[in-house]
């Protein structure tokens, strides 16, 4: 058993995270205690927060890519919605974002292209496509 100093209720070693540095071998506030002023702090401190955080990312991608995958294999309805979402929402800088994204890459809107009107004349050929009239009608 233990005292915090924090709160002074009596607790359980194992309500202490451990201390090297502590003759105790555990810190002095409970996890509780130590909880509380962490998150005091990071509110108090957001941009040396956002610094850490930054920094982490830099040092680890493998790590941030990992969850981004796991996330997504966990959320890809939600983060679709919201995407669907945010697009119609924002029809114009979606606009900005594909002329940007075409004019910094010619060769790939080319080849779309091509693959493109390579569908489109073998459907023909086919006799599979309908004009816009007929698709809505449901013919």
């Amino acid at each position: 058993m233990k005292t915090c100093s924090k709160c002074g209720v009596e607790k359980e070693l194992s309500e202490f995270d451990r201390d090297k540095s502590r003759s105790s071998g555990f810190d002095h506030r409970c996890k509780g205690c130590a909880s509380e002023k962490n998150r005091k702090w990071r509110a108090e401190n957001p941009e040396k927060v956002r610094e850490k955080n930054r920094k982490w990312r830099a040092e680890n991608p493998e790590k941030v890519r990992e969850e981004q995958r796991k996330y997504y294999a966990e959320n890809h309805e939600k983060m679709r919605e919201q995407n669907r979402k945010w697009r119609a929402e924002n029809p114009e800088k979606v606009r900005e974002k594909n002329r940007k994204w075409r004019a910094e890459n010619p060769e790939k809107v080319r080849e779309l292209r091509r693959k493109y009107k390579a569908q489109q004349r073998e459907l023909t050929a086919m006799g599979q496509v309908m004009d816009l009239q007929e698709y809505l009608e449901g013919a």
